[in-house]
């Protein structure tokens, strides 16, 4: 699993050398049944940004959500490419 985006450590090695701070809310989902993998805050003491990340079979896609302040709905993201969702992080803090 080494360097998958769905991996915790790489995804947020990745976004620390994009500036952009994490904090882990919830490191593993125990529910089998739930496709939730991960969830993290991104800049926590600043924008407060919902990162989660779902992980189904060989499936992967993330969910951006800021509570409501700039997004009305979750931002879903099916990508490959790191610098995808940073584009997407960035644009939502200059909403």
């Amino acid at each position: 699993m080494k360097n998958k985006l769905y991996t915790l450590s790489y995804f947020r090695k990745r976004l620390l050398s994009a500036n952009i701070s994490s904090r882990i809310l919830i490191k593993t989902y125990v529910v089998e049944e739930d496709p939730r993998y991960w969830t993290l805050t991104l800049f926590p003491k600043t924008h407060n940004i919902f990162c989660t990340c779902y992980k189904q079979d060989t499936e992967f896609w993330f969910e951006l959500w800021d509570g409501g302040n700039k997004l009305k709905n979750e931002l879903t993201i099916r990508t490959k490419s790191m610098n995808v969702i940073i584009d997407n992080v960035y644009s939502l803090l200059t909403k």
